[in-house]
């Protein structure tokens, strides 16, 4: 296998002999199931969060660079599985917020407007762009986002979640699947 992408930001963190198979984005990382008993794994990837992170499989290892350049990694013999799903999320509730903060910031424009026009005027043009946002999101309400799960342990629970960007290789999962098993032989 060949890298997918270019990521030699991970170069520095690689033995001498270690060979990087596969690289890619991530857009957020999250770990455990979100149940409140789960095991810290706070020591392995942090907190959850989201920004620009680079992920890689080696020779040996899952290897994990953010963007501050803190660089962590699992050894495949704590992967027990790799798992995707792809996941629909609702802008709807977005779309009300977004429309409401527009309608409020109308009222507030034509309410004073007697008072300080100029002011009234801003708040206006504010409301309609917060109205054409809604527009935008109430037509594009469903977004795909394709998760991976790494489960680094015995139990479910013990497992990190990655959402991929848009642009990432929708056979991501089922190549990180293969260097795992491939690994572990």
């Amino acid at each position: 296998m060949s890298v997918s992408e270019s990521h030699d930001g991970l170069s520095p963190y690689l033995a001498s002999n270690e060979e990087l198979h596969l690289s890619f984005s991530v857009d957020n990382i999250q770990r455990g199931d979100g149940s409140d008993d789960e095991p810290d794994l706070s020591n392995m990837f942090g907190d959850s969060s989201t920004g620009d992170y680079v992920f890689g499989a080696t020779d040996r290892r899952i290897v994990y660079l953010n963007e501050s350049k803190d660089f962590k990694d699992i050894d495949y013999n704590h992967i027990s599985s790799i798992e995707t799903e792809t996941v629909t999320e609702d802008s709807t509730a977005l779309a009300l917020t977004c429309g409401c903060c527009g309608g409020f910031l109308i009222l507030a424009g034509v309410v004073g407007f007697s008072e300080d026009p100029q002011t009234s005027l801003i708040l206006l043009a504010s409301g309609i762009i917060s109205f054409i946002i809604t527009v935008g999101l109430f037509q594009d309400d469903e977004t795909e986002k394709r998760k991976i799960r790494f489960i680094t342990g015995d139990e479910l629970k013990q497992q990190i979640k990655v959402t991929l960007p848009p642009d990432v290789n929708e056979n991501i999962g089922a190549e990180l699947s293969s260097i795992l098993r491939d690994q572990q032989e």
